[in-house]
């Protein structure tokens, strides 16, 4: 799954010969246009509101491409060459031969009422409709649909944040909107 990389607005989607799905997001930061090109899917609509937990697309090899991977780039003018900006720089990776972590160069600028994915772990007792999860060692029963396909992580939105931590509200929890604490290195990137 391909993330966002800002918050701002699709400014543009469609296909091309050439960048096959694409997803143009406007940063409502920098006025930057961020590319998100040769997805095999396209997650959002043109309008809609994202952010970094936004799920943007499924990365894949449509239109000029000879193999799944994701083309980004950032450009100071939508259509325009040679006004690009480099991504390296934009998150403070070193633009140089190396093995890098990708854990160092991750985006955790949080904001409330923000919409994150954490993990979770699933028990495996169900009942009709719903997936008893453990997080953070509490047991909450949820809505299944809630839960992701493969019942590793759950939406839920952040209420507050501190130095390694946040406050999330579930509204997918049997008692409804319930609050707990996870900590950010559970929130799936």
């Amino acid at each position: 799954m391909i993330y966002g990389t800002c918050d701002g607005f699709v400014y543009t989607r469609g296909y091309s010969k050439s960048y096959g799905n694409y997803v143009v997001v406007k940063s409502g930061e920098s006025g930057l246009f961020h590319w998100f090109c040769h997805l095999s899917q396209i997650k959002v609509k043109q309008g809609q509101t994202v952010n970094r937990a936004t799920i943007i697309g499924i990365m894949g090899r449509t239109g000029n491409a000879t193999g799944i991977h994701l083309h980004f780039e950032i450009r100071k003018v939508c259509n325009e060459y040679g006004q690009n900006v480099n991504p390296a720089d934009y998150m403070g990776i070193p633009n140089k031969i190396g093995v890098y972590n990708t854990e160092n160069y991750q985006i955790e600028d949080y904001k409330i009422g923000e919409r994150v994915n954490v993990k979770i772990k699933f028990t495996g007792a169900e009942r009709t409709g719903e997936k008893l999860i453990e997080i953070n060692k509490k047991q909450f029963w949820v809505f299944a649909s809630s839960v992701s396909k493969d019942n590793t992580s759950m939406s839920v939105y952040v209420n507050w944040v501190e130095e390694n931590r946040l406050q999330v509200n579930c509204d997918a929890v049997e008692d409804a909107n319930i609050q707990f604490w996870v900590e950010k290195s559970e929130v799936v990137k």
